[in-house]
């Protein structure tokens, strides 16, 4: 090897050392302090000339030139690295603003990395303060001569993923992270609740193996999770073997009694095709009944300290849930008024060629009067049947 390539691979060697002692240093002095993980890079755009933006609100940014040295940085990126001017940051270089305490040589690591990998690099960052824990996510993209570090405020929707991820499916979470909404507070809502439960299930319990009873459980909640999820419902909570499910909340939608009536048509499906199984395997039969209703009613976080449910209070819920005792196996019963909402809904998508498809045929028959528990005055019901 000649004097020359043993220099450029020495330069090399010293080059990839300086980068690894750079994210070593980065991870060593912030251990103990916060957590540190490779995050997904968001979408960033840059805009040419000199004037440089980034596109989407309320994220903080710097760019910096070939040398390091500080060009353009907007406020919230000042107010991040706890300066007031952020014109006397101008022309400094990148490690004399790099001090974060929570994030030490983070502009500097990830800005060179961007720069020798042509491309994007991001790291997310969470820490403790006085308001309890915060993530942020840094991403820089190295363009030309220039590079730019954003830092863009997850706590938010760190938050609400920790609140709703046991309810609601992960898009669910995603469009309420993109809001400014307050899910967290108890408020009153109009929306629908969906109750489910298995004909007969309980006193086959008494008698069936308890792996089987485990089984045919699991698959239950399994296909009652899928339909809940593909029309954005939330999961309540399982009890026994029943499910109870709410449309509307904690993300509104106007259509939330319609949703409630096709996730109800959806988990007939499924489990008619899970009781089909359940046959060939020799299993007891099980069959399903569901109760809707829509009202006005009290959402939001109740319990303890230790454990809080988002769950709903008020006599909505209880007409749901009675009409689900009422149910039979594969029977969907619901008031008579929710019945009138629906059909009127669904004549609206129906004119629309572009929803029209998305709409299973259905048609509702008077299921007559009951007088439900809990309930002062006989309920007007009905009764979904499929048109074949």
């Amino acid at each position: 090897m000649s004097s020359k390539d043993e220099t450029d691979r020495l330069v090399r060697v010293e080059q990839e050392a300086e980068r690894l002692r750079r994210k070593l240093r980065l991870l060593g002095e912030r251990e103990g302090q916060s957590m540190f993980s490779v995050a997904n890079t968001p979408a960033m755009t840059i805009a040419q000339g000199h004037g440089k933006s980034i596109a989407g609100l309320n994220i903080a940014y710097l760019v910096v030139d070939a040398e390091l040295h500080v060009i353009e940085m907007n406020r919230k990126m000042a107010e991040l690295i706890g300066t007031k001017n952020r014109t006397q940051k101008l022309k400094a270089t990148i490690s004399n603003i790099d001090t974060i305490p929570w994030a030490p040589q983070i502009f500097t690591t990830l800005l060179e990395d961007a720069r020798i990998s042509g491309g994007q690099t991001s790291h997310e960052v969470s820490y403790q303060s006085v308001d309890g824990a915060k993530h942020v996510r840094f991403c820089a993209v190295w363009v030309g001569n220039s590079g730019t570090v954003t830092a863009e405020d997850l706590t938010r929707q760190h938050r609400l993923t920790r609140a709703f991820e046991r309810y609601v499916s992960p898009a669910v979470v995603e469009k309420m992270s993109a809001g400014e909404q307050d899910f967290l507070r108890t408020e009153r809502r109009h929306l629908t609740i969906l109750y489910a439960d298995l004909r007969g299930f309980t006193s086959m319990c008494e008698h069936a193996e308890v792996e089987v009873v485990e089984e045919m459980l699991n698959e239950f909640f399994s296909a009652a999770t899928e339909s809940i999820d593909r029309f954005e419902g939330t999961v309540d909570k399982f009890v026994g073997d029943q499910v109870m499910a709410l449309f509307g909340a904690p993300l509104p939608y106007n259509d939330h009694h319609l949703r409630g009536l096709l996730t109800a048509l959806d988990l007939i499906k499924r489990h008619d095709a899970i009781q089909t199984g359940w046959k060939e395997r020799g299993w007891p039969d099980a069959g399903l009944g569901i109760g809707l209703a829509s009202g006005e009613v009290l959402v939001g976080n109740f319990g303890s300290e230790r454990r809080l449910q988002y769950t709903v209070l008020g006599h909505t819920a209880n007409v749901a849930a009675r009409l689900c005792g009422s149910a039979k196996a594969g029977e969907i019963l619901l008031p008579h008024t929710m019945a009138a909402e629906i059909h009127a809904t669904a004549s609206r998508l129906r004119e629309s060629s572009e929803r029209a498809m998305l709409l299973p045929e259905f048609k509702f028959k008077n299921a007559g009067e009951l007088n439900l528990k809990g309930v002062s005055e006989p309920v007007k019901v009905a009764r979904v049947a499929l048109e074949e």
